[in-house]
């Protein structure tokens, strides 16, 4: 039994160097290098949401993480490997914002200088470990030296005549610059950085000088990695949208931030932008790991966080740790492991089928039902048989012909030697996992419906790193409380499981997003967009789309609506799919959004999608804008248009005769 929660940190910012190295867990197909590409000249700007892996990814292929775990291999020979020298820098929002005192005109030069003096340190501490652990190669110092002095034009340097010293000078001038700031806020005296800007440009000399230190170095570019870009303002931003707009063979960029965390492509001093596929590539985290099998990388993460080694080393499936529901055939044996309460399911079923039909019509509904439900034990498929006969008598004038029909279908599905593959069977397929939440949620099980097993956990995760640290530490946690592990039982029972990820999804909601009044909006936002697609998953009439994801028009969002729905996309809370959807009638291309699964469990919602809901944009701007008071309507005008049955009276060709009380007419059949 191990004593320490593997899962307790999930943070890979907080990760010492040696965890870097130890909890890393390769991608397959070499994901990863072709992300970073590090032969490529054009920068790049990866993109992915909290805990996608950015930060694990950056750290682990900058230069000292990789020298850490090639104790043996020399500096040069690590360089080799990698293919690049690689520098990490991390932005701090709070490092950032002190600079905002300063006048506009010197805020970002200012900036500008203290990140290449400490990019420039960065590089000199790569320098020094290369030096001292390559011990058959000649290092010219003087030369390399001299290269610094010609582009840094101060009589301090004349001391300077190792790296080490060199490092302690670019030290002290980096805190020459705090020093000042400090002292700045008090006297507003901008005289006070008049002698301290002194590089100008790091990026034009850095690397000639690096390949007359080194002249087999010239076949290795520089590479930096920035991570956490979006905790900088806009000004700042530029500052780095400069340094890339110079990135060539020699030196580029990869820099790492959050969906919507460019705020700006714009270059400060220019009227011109930085152009995608000129200046900069983009790479989608989210995307990747969405689309990419999820299930061997994050089969190797849990294995390697348990027993501290990959898969490979030894052969474990996670799979076995997590019990699963059994939701093979007509699910009974799911509803009977979780005992719920078929009469009481049934009960239910009946009274909203019967509270579907308009108020003239209620005594057709007993009938109705008893056609479509009667003889049927299933309670699947008699919920089925009620969802079939809300989408096919759209289709026909004669209620009895569609509900007699509906339950010959059940009967021969039922009979798998007669079974066939037709509308009905591809019903089940297509909804049985949206009836059976619904069966769950009328029984009224203690735990809403039951999230479980190892699928379930790469689906609601996303196959992200974070997600599913955060599950398995409040899993963790819970059989912590009661004295076990996950190495005192066979596996974790269903009931703690779904305890956990509900824990987690309510983490994630309130605590992993908690960004202030700007997370508050994106919250609004994405209640209300869970609302709306709950409201689809437990319909009478479920939508034919997926309860999970919607599109709609990027053009028709509000201002207002447009900057709270870029927060709940940069927070995680709605994942922008970077696939576009074409409209049948229109052509025009809808913006495909889906709910982050994470919060799937908050809502009884589904962890994974099958097309979308259309937003149109009435809807669309009372879900993202919170001032909006429009919300509450739209989604009772869906829930009553979903849970009704609809009878078109001038298509059934009502006489006089129809609109006698109802004992005196014939049933509209």
């Amino acid at each position: 039994m191990n004593p320490i929660n593997p899962f307790g940190s999930i943070r890979a910012a907080e990760y010492s160097d040696e965890q870097i190295n130890s909890l890393w867990v390769d991608f397959e197909n070499d994901l990863t290098s072709s992300i970073l590409d590090l032969s490529g000249a054009t920068p790049k700007y990866l993109f992915g949401g909290k805990g996608s892996g950015k930060t694990h990814i950056l750290r682990y292929y900058s230069y000292l993480v990789a020298r850490q775990r090639e104790q043996n291999k020399t500096g040069i020979e690590v360089i080799q490997q990698l293919g690049a020298l690689t520098v990490f820098y991390r932005c701090n929002h709070f490092g950032a914002s002190k600079f905002s005192p300063l006048p506009e005109e010197q805020k970002q030069l200012v900036f500008q200088s203290y990140i290449e003096f400490t990019l420039f340190e960065a590089i000199i501490e790569c320098l020094i470990d290369i030096k001292n652990t390559t011990h058959d190669q000649e290092f010219n110092n003087n030369k390399f030296l001299s290269e610094i002095r010609r582009n840094i034009n101060h009589n301090s340097l004349s001391n300077v005549d190792t790296l080490e010293s060199l490092k302690e000078w670019i030290f002290e001038k980096r805190n020459s610059i705090d020093r000042a700031l400090n002292t700045f806020v008090f006297t507003r005296k901008i005289e006070l950085f008049e002698s301290i800007l002194l590089i100008n440009n790091l990026f034009n000399f850095i690397k000639p000088a690096l390949n007359q230190w080194l002249p087999s170095l010239n076949k290795f570019p520089l590479i930096f990695f920035i991570d956490e870009f979006e905790n900088l303002e806009v000004e700042y931003q530029k500052v780095f949208n400069g340094f890339m707009r110079l990135a060539n063979s020699d030196f580029s960029f990869r820099i790492a931030t959050r969906p919507k965390g460019v705020r700006t492509t714009n270059i400060n001093g220019l009227i011109e932008n930085n152009l995608k596929g000129h200046e900069y590539l983009e790479v989608h985290l989210d995307d990747i790991l969405l689309k990419n099998n999820k299930s061997n990388f994050i089969n190797a993460f849990i294995i390697n966080r348990l027993y501290n080694t990959s898969s490979s080393e030894l052969r474990l499936n996670a799979n076995q740790l997590f019990n699963s529901l059994d939701t093979t055939g007509l699910l009974q044996n799911a509803i009977f492991s979780l005992n719920l309460p078929t009469e009481r399911i049934i009960n239910v079923t009946k009274e909203n089928f019967l509270k579907s039909f308009p108020t003239n019509y209620k005594e057709y509904a007993e009938q109705t039902y008893s056609i479509l439900c009667d003889g049927i034990e299933e309670v699947i498929l008699k919920k089925l048989n009620i969802l079939r006969f809300c989408k096919e008598r759209k289709n026909s004038t004669n209620f009895l012909d569609v509900a007699n029909k509906i339950r010959e279908d059940s009967f021969l599905y039922k009979d798998k030697s007669k079974r066939q593959t037709n509308k009905y069977s591809t019903s089940f397929n297509h909804y049985k996992l949206d009836l059976f939440s619904q069966i769950c949620i009328d029984a009224r099980y203690k735990n809403g419906i039951p999230f479980c097993g190892f699928e379930t956990i790469v689906n609601i995760s996303s196959g992200n790193p974070r997600n599913v640290l955060n599950i398995l530490n409040k899993m963790h946690e819970i059989l912590a409380f009661e004295g076990k592990s996950f190495f005192s039982q066979e596996y974790i029972d269903i009931e703690t499981q779904t305890k956990a990820i509900k824990n987690a999804a309510i983490y994630f909601a309130e605590e992993d997003s908690n960004y202030g009044s700007l997370s508050d909006k994106a919250k609004i936002a994405m209640k209300r967009f869970a609302a709306y697609l709950a409201t689809a998953r437990f319909a009478l009439n479920i939508p034919e789309s997926s309860p999970l994801a919607a599109s709609f028009l990027l053009q028709d969002l509000t201002p207002r609506a447009k900057e709270v729905y870029d927060l709940a996309v940069e927070f995680s809370l709605i994942q922008e799919m970077t696939s576009l959807r074409s409209d049948r009638n229109s052509k025009q291309f809808h913006k495909l959004i889906k709910l982050n699964s994470m919060l799937s469990p908050l809502w009884n919602l589904p962890t994974g999608y099958r097309g979308d809901l259309t937003l149109n944009s009435e809807v669309l701007n009372a879900i993202f804008d919170p001032e909006n008071q429009t919300f509450d309507e739209h989604l009772n005008r869906v829930k009553r248009k979903w849970n009704t049955i609809h009878i078109d009276t001038e298509r059934l060709k009502l006489d006089e005769d129809m609109l006698k009380t109802p004992e005196q007419r014939e049933l509209p059949f």
